[in-house]
């Protein structure tokens, strides 16, 4: 037992999780204008890619409907330690036109926002992490774009992901937990190519 505890928490270093967000910016961290400043953040699907990472399972979560919106509460487990992770969500959103329309997902949204956070409070992630991730992709996006192929995939085990399957000049490249953790291939990828 104290060995497996000893390698996971030898995973969780700063350079694993800035690595492991670096492998698909756009979709691990979300970032956005507010008032004039930039909000960077880990998303749903970054967390939900750490937690894979370091086996990280959520133990509990529930939504409550209040007058004006939903709360998500959550627990996770890691390495014998729990954390909770709360998060609102109005029923109404506003678009970037100014508009405000009824948010739908509202709740998904709340539950999900509740696991991302509950997921963050077990690992050490300064700050800085996300900062990092940050200046690569602007570093990136500097740099001339090749020319790369994409397909869409669904997830086998959740009608409600989809992955993004890459072929550029470096090879091939997947978004899914699979590929980044372990590198080389996927199914989704070995799919893309039978249909060819």
């Amino acid at each position: 037992m104290n060995e497996e505890k000893a390698i996971v928490e030898k995973r969780a270093t700063a350079g694993a999780i800035t690595e492991l967000l670096g492998l698909n910016r756009e979709e691990y961290v979300y970032r956005f204008v507010q008032d004039g400043r930039t909000i960077t953040g880990i998303s749903w699907v970054g967390a939900k890619a750490l937690a894979e990472y370091f086996r990280i399972t959520i133990v509990d979560a529930d939504i409550k409907e209040v007058d004006d919106g939903f709360f998500g509460k959550a627990i996770a487990e890691w390495n014998e330690r729990k954390a909770v992770g709360g998060a609102f969500q109005s029923k109404i959103m506003k678009l970037k036109n100014g508009t405000r329309v009824k948010d739908v997902k509202a709740s998904v949204k709340a539950l999900n926002k509740a696991q991302r956070n509950a997921i963050l409070n077990l690992l050490p992630i300064p700050k800085y992490i996300i900062g990092n991730v940050g200046e690569k992709e602007k570093e990136e996006k500097a740099v001339e774009k090749e020319e790369i192929q994409t397909w869409e995939v669904q997830s086998e085990s959740d009608t409600n992901t989809k992955y993004v399957v890459k072929k550029g000049t470096k090879g091939w490249e997947c978004s899914c937990p699979s590929f980044q953790f372990r590198g080389g291939t996927c199914k989704h990828i070995e799919s893309v190519k039978e249909k060819g």
